[in-house]
């Protein structure tokens, strides 16, 4: 579980402890916010309904590259068991035509 040390405040979420803003206090604090979310995703909260989340850059590179790998590695697999089952690129031609 995260620790909070934020000075901008906490929520918990999913069974994690977040940095978590307003809207309002993100206007107001957009500087320390943005050094939080360097450190831990940060919780936008809008007429009090959670609304975004900030995150630093590694962070979201990280989460998107992962995404991808998941995807490919799940196209992969389906495109194997495609092939034992007699799916070739001709059968394919057919049904799509």
């Amino acid at each position: 579980m995260l620790s909070c040390q934020s000075k901008v405040g906490c929520i918990k979420h999913d069974g994690y402890i977040m940095r978590h803003v307003t809207a309002n206090e993100m206007q107001q604090k957009f500087l320390q916010v943005l050094e939080d979310a360097q450190q831990e995703p940060v919780v936008i909260e809008q007429q009090n309904n959670k609304t975004a989340v900030l995150l630093s850059m590694q962070e979201y590179s990280r989460l998107t590259a992962d995404s991808v790998d998941v995807f490919e590695n799940f196209c992969e697999k389906i495109g194997q068991e495609a092939k034992l089952k007699g799916m070739t690129e001709t059968v394919l031609k057919e049904i799509i035509d």
